[in-house]
């Protein structure tokens, strides 16, 4: 599989079964980086915070318009951009342009970027917990 193939395999595996997604396409020691938090790194981080994200989702609600995803690659690198259109577990409606970057090593993603709108984000859930322990320095691709 190529690099883009792989990042699409987990998105289409991560909406019917996050746990297996992750197993599946996270590499070992993938590093995940949101906007203003700390990096998180390890399969073991990685798939406990896939798997509360998709816990604070109501899945029924999603809506992706396939006319607003793009995915492009070069050599390991993947960058994706698509509308996140749901409503949260708590019932918050949510709807943002979601950019991500990853890199592919080995079939495995070890490398998980991601920017979205801010502000529309703020509306949608509780960002209480975002900056702390916030290093900058953790998004230096090495």
């Amino acid at each position: 599989m190529s690099p883009k193939e792989t990042v699409q395999a987990w998105h289409v595996t991560w909406r019917k079964d996050v746990a297996e997604a992750n197993k599946l396409y996270l590499g070992e020691n993938v590093k995940v980086l949101l906007p203003g938090a700390k990096a998180i790194v390890g399969w073991q981080a990685a798939n406990e915070h896939f798997l509360r994200v998709a816990a604070g989702l109501n899945a029924q609600t999603l809506n992706m318009d396939p006319a607003y995803i793009v995915a492009i690659s070069e050599g390991s690198k993947v960058a994706t951009r698509f509308w996140l259109d749901l409503v949260s577990a708590h019932g918050r409606k949510c709807e943002m342009f979601v950019f991500n970057f990853y890199i592919v090593e080995d079939g495995k993603i070890v490398h998980f970027e991601e920017h979205f709108d801010t502000y529309a984000r703020a509306g949608s859930t509780d960002l209480s917990a975002y900056r702390k322990d916030h290093d900058p320095r953790a998004w230096i691709i090495n």
